[in-house]
Order: C-alpha cells, then sequence, then structure tokens
C-alpha cells in the first residue's frame, strides 16, 4: 500500500515520497539483519547439540 501511495503521490502528501522510500529501506535491513541474528543462534543450537 506504500508503494501504490508512494507511485500515486501529490506533492503536497505526508509522507514524502523520500520518507517513504527511506522508511522501506530501514526496514529492508532490518529484516534482513534480524534473519543473519536467526540463522546464527540456530548455528549455534545446531554446534551445542552435535
Amino acid at each position: 500500500m506504500e508503494w501504490r501511495q508512494l507511485l500515486n503521490a501529490k506533492e503536497d502528501l505526508f509522507p514524502t515520497a523520500g520518507a517513504t522510500l527511506r522508511g522501506a529501506r530501514w526496514i529492508e535491513q532490518a529484516l534482513s539483519k534480524a534473519a543473519i541474528h536467526i540463522m546464527q543462534n540456530q548455528d549455534n543450537i545446531s554446534n551445542k547439540i552435535v
């Protein structure tokens, strides 16, 4: 929905297109870091079991 709003954005809309893109980038980075953290924890657990 945010992407649709961005593509159809008018200049007076809030949040601005730049803010929407920054927010999407922050979310993507957070998800990527969380996935890496989860994989590392799973590896640590697997190594303790073996």
